[in-house]
């Protein structure tokens, strides 16, 4: 999985590349949602955002509830993970969205998405748009 760093400007400051074998697509967004949270962190970011396509996993993580077993140790981290940001909020993002974040992880990770794309947005993206 992919993880694009912006910043409040939308311009990318950094980029992660993790892989994570798990036995269901939720556990994997969970084991990429608290590497992202431990990212921002030891890049002593303050306040962050961290955006999910998985309604569930954010609902659970929004209301401090970890009712699903198989994610509920995850959970527990990402949320003691976040104690030390001054300001921190997760979003559900629906998958509609996701082939214009799929475009930015793909084109960051190969290095050809340039800092300036959210001000120059390039026609491929525009087409996602």
């Amino acid at each position: 999985m992919a993880i694009v760093l912006r910043d409040g400007s939308g311009l990318i400051i950094g980029r992660v590349l993790n892989i994570f074998s798990s036995s269901s697509a939720v556990l994997t967004e969970a084991f990429a949602l608290r590497s992202d949270v431990r990212t921002a962190k030891r890049l002593n970011f303050r306040n962050v955002i961290f955006e999910s396509n998985f309604k569930s996993l954010t609902n659970r993580i929004l209301a401090c509830n970890n009712s699903s077993w198989v994610t509920a140790c995850v959970e527990k981290d990402i949320l003691y993970e976040t104690l030390g940001f001054d300001s921190c909020s997760f979003n559900f993002v629906s998958k509609n969205c996701n082939d214009v974040a799929l475009w930015v992880a793909r084109n960051t990770i190969s290095g050809s998405c340039l800092n300036d794309w959210f001000v120059n947005i390039p026609l491929n993206l525009l087409s996602l748009l």
